[in-house]
């Protein structure tokens, strides 16, 4: 265990000591990896003692900066974040428990890559840049290009985040973070929005950006949608409209639906949870269109058949999920949900 009191100090020892070593943040990641999963780092390098990685930070262009350090609580309970962005507030009060919070940093959850991360679409829609230094001096990259894929980033393995920083933003500015699981309180991601635009006072939208995490390997932008509301008037008969165009894109065109169908059995026989692949499978499809939604289908198909293959057995088919293990909203209030769907529709239990 290391632990060095300069940014320089800790880029030389990874170098010094090469690979197999792991920076430790708040250690939420780091400790139960090595508890539960079998990981055995050669060697820890503790961040913690470096001074300036652990504020929040207004400054006079108007950007707010979040040290990698600062945990999800300080950012939860944040005034200046509280005041100019409630919507990341909530976000990071999504994650875990109040004690996992007050251990769990920013920019360990950003280094981690979880494509489940709840504050990661919320900074992502608030064009959030990522500081990272490293041997070869520091570099700027725009977190949404930050992630690679589950676990991977652009950070080179002796790089550091060090810092968020969130650009000046419009006094227009409107937010919100809606996250879907399981269960109503301290757990994962199954899909997570936040949305952000600028709001005019006679309701005129712009600079749109929608932002869906866990649905894909990294959090994506869904800019059909956002192309959609662009410079739109919200009312409520857009609003009406839009929710009628979102289910089009969720059933999408006539020529989809018989190949879906045709697959739900195949997934139902391979995939575990089938109703939360399908439901990443439609949320990617609302981002980038129908086919890319399916084409995730087929990818789910084929590597769940190629690991039945090398068991020697195929899994019995089972019925589609019935009401009472439908997948619930951790809100309570009566705002559209991703599965309010026509039960009408013989296909219901696709999106359920």
């Amino acid at each position: 265990m290391y632990q060095p009191i300069s940014l320089q100090e800790a880029s030389r020892l990874l170098k010094e000591h090469g690979p197999g070593g792991r920076f430790l943040a708040g250690g939420t990641d780091l400790v139960i990896a090595i508890k539960e999963k079998g990981l055995v780092p050669k060697y820890v390098v503790d961040l913690k003692k470096i001074p300036g990685l652990s504020a929040i930070r207004e400054h006079a262009d108007g950007s707010v900066t979040i040290g990698a350090l600062t945990t999800m609580r300080e950012v939860e309970i944040s005034p200046a974040i509280i005041r100019k962005f409630p919507f990341l507030a909530q976000s990071a009060a999504e994650v875990g428990s109040i004690q996992i919070r007050n251990r769990a940093t920013v920019g360990g959850n950003m280094a981690n890559a979880t494509p489940s991360a709840d504050v990661a679409p919320g900074l992502i829609a608030l064009n959030a840049t990522a500081k990272i230094v490293g041997a070869r001096g520091e570099k700027t990259v725009p977190l949404e290009e930050f992630f690679r894929g589950p676990g991977q980033t652009v950070m080179e393995p002796d790089e550091i985040l060090t810092e968020i920083t969130i650009p000046k933003t419009s006094p227009q500015l409107v937010g919100e973070y809606i996250k879907f699981s399981p269960r109503d309180m301290m757990d994962l991601a199954y899909v997570g929005v936040a949305v952000t635009y600028n709001l005019t006072d006679i309701n005129r939208c712009s600079d749109v950006r929608i932002v869906l995490g866990a649905v894909a390997p990294t959090p994506i932008r869904a800019r059909n949608s956002e192309a959609i509301l662009e410079g739109q008037i919200l009312t409520a008969e857009l609003a009406t409209r839009q929710r009628i165009g979102f289910l089009s894109v969720l059933n999408g065109a006539v020529k989809y639906w018989p190949r879906i169908a045709g697959l739900y059995s195949e997934l139902l026989a391979l995939v575990p949870s089938p109703v939360i692949a399908l439901n990443r499978a439609v949320a990617v499809g609302m981002a980038e269109g129908p086919e890319a939604g399916l084409k995730i289908v087929d990818q789910l198909i084929g590597e769940r058949a190629d690991r039945v293959r090398r068991r020697g057995h195929l899994p019995h088919l089972r019925q589609p999920p019935t009401d009472d293990r439908r997948m619930r909203h951790t809100r309570t209030d009566d705002r559209p949900r991703l599965r309010d769907i026509d039960r009408r529709d013989p296909l219901h239990h696709l999106l359920a």
